[in-house]
């Protein structure tokens, strides 16, 4: 991510507050790749540290070896001997009382090309992203936001199918137009040259 060179998608970042402000918890945002994905996370977690929102970002590449659940308990110290469910509700609960949201934010799920798991029967997207329903979208998890970005491929075979059990979590439109990172509208494009 290079600030200096980066040039906002307002459509995107409109997405993205009318996403936190909506009572969903979880964004999905699938593109191609080079379309600007990650660089777009990147500017959103630097937006959100600077208006003091708690950020927590993952790569894929984060879950090579450990589940969600362990690189949680390793960030946040929390022993194997309590319950991760409590200490989730703690945070939700404090940040609720300070007014504050914490947005986790997973880049290039269809990248998790294998996931610590005892299931085989579903593929390593499928997997984290189960787990990241069932440990950070829960509806008593209010303050929580979760964005992950992903290929489409991997949006329209593997995950968007498993979502339609949980529409009450995820944030989208029926048709998915408007999730989708493109290429840069032709204003971006001028306002890219110019810089």
């Amino acid at each position: 991510y290079n600030k200096e060179l980066f040039v906002e998608r307002a459509a995107l970042s409109a997405l993205l507050a009318r996403f936190l402000k909506s009572d969903n918890r979880v964004l999905a945002l699938p593109g191609e790749a080079g379309q600007g994905k990650t660089t777009q996370l990147c500017h959103w977690t630097e937006i959100m540290l600077q208006d003091e929102t708690g950020v927590i970002t993952f790569s894929a590449s984060d879950f090579a070896e450990d589940t969600l659940e362990k690189m949680l308990r390793q960030i946040f110290d929390i022993s194997y001997k309590k319950n991760i469910d409590v200490f989730l509700r703690t945070m939700n609960a404090k940040a609720e009382a300070a007014g504050k949201q914490v947005v986790f934010l997973f880049d290039a799920l269809n990248e998790v090309l294998a996931y610590p798991s005892a299931s085989t029967e579903l593929t390593g997207p499928q997997l984290i992203y189960q787990d990241i329903y069932n440990l950070l979208s829960q509806p008593y998890l209010t303050a929580f936001r979760v964005v992950f970005t992903c290929r489409n491929y991997t949006w329209l075979n593997e995950l968007r199918p498993m979502m339609k059990n949980w529409n009450d979590a995820v944030f989208y439109k029926a048709d998915d137009e408007e999730l989708q990172v493109r290429s840069f509208t032709d204003e971006e494009t001028d306002r890219k040259s110019v810089v």
